[in-house]
């Protein structure tokens, strides 16, 4: 019976020089990059409101102000290189912003109003 890669056997393999071709390879777990700098913001909203739990508005409100600031943003240099190979480019505007924009909506305002709501 095979035993499923724990976390540490992932990383091992992922270190192998046949299997990077140079550089790592792209995981789809990168894309968490994307939103780990949303949800510190979404903990801190929620610390600094005194809410014992983060809800959708504290996830939403982390997601726009980070959407505020380019792609990539108080990213390391080696997560930075981990989002090249799918396509996202540091330092061009955020995904979500460009959406908002396409649909009219204005993003600071929606920020206030959800920084406004109970």
């Amino acid at each position: 019976m095979a035993r499923p890669l724990d976390g540490a056997a992932e990383r091992r393999v992922r270190r192998r020089l046949r299997w990077r071709g140079g550089h790592p390879c792209p995981s789809p777990l990168c894309v968490y990059l994307l939103a780990k700098r949303a949800m510190a913001i979404a903990a801190r909203f929620a610390a600094d409101r005194g809410d014992a739990e983060i809800g959708p508005q504290h996830l939403l409100y982390g997601v726009l102000l980070d959407a505020r600031d380019p792609l990539g943003t108080q990213l390391s240099r080696r997560s930075r290189r981990q989002l090249a190979p799918l396509g996202f480019v540091p330092g061009r505007p955020n995904p979500v912003q460009l959406q908002l924009q396409a649909r009219g909506i204005d993003l600071q305002r929606l920020a206030a109003e959800v920084y406004a709501s109970p």
